[in-house]
């Protein structure tokens, strides 16, 4: 499956099948609190999706029954993990997200739980990508 994920300024993921032509909407994920989404992770190896809102809330979905008819993104999650996001990064093989902010703090979170393990002071200006090269 081919498949192209938008969110919205009001906590929801539209999912579009884009294998047909024209695209054919697969569906709306809900998230369960209402904010303007500003990150998406997708992790179909793992089954997970990441909504990182503007307002510093995460949302993790879970896919239930993959590869059928029946999936459907369950929110298995969500945590407030400061005042601002402005990126994630996902670390799958160690299930951990890693969040910035606008005042260029970095925050190291176990993606399941929400626990902050790791917080410091990047720089002074807004966090705006992240990528990690763990080895």
């Amino acid at each position: 499956r081919k498949r192209i994920f938008l969110s919205n300024k009001i906590g929801q993921i539209f999912i579009y099948d884009i294998k047909q032509s024209p695209p054919l909407a697969a569906g709306i994920i809900t998230c369960e609190r209402k904010g303007f989404i500003r990150n998406l992770i997708i992790d179909f190896k793992n089954n997970y999706l990441f909504a990182g809102m503007d307002d510093g809330y995460i949302a993790c979905f879970e896919l239930e029954s993959p590869g059928t008819e029946d999936e459907v993104f369950k929110q298995i999650a969500g945590y407030q993990i400061g005042e601002t996001l402005r990126s994630l990064c996902w670390r799958p093989e160690k299930k951990e997200l890693i969040a910035g902010n606008r005042k260029g703090v970095l925050r190291f979170i176990n993606a399941i739980s929400g626990k902050i393990f790791l917080a410091f002071k990047a720089h002074e200006k807004s966090a705006k990508e992240i990528s990690m090269f763990d080895k």
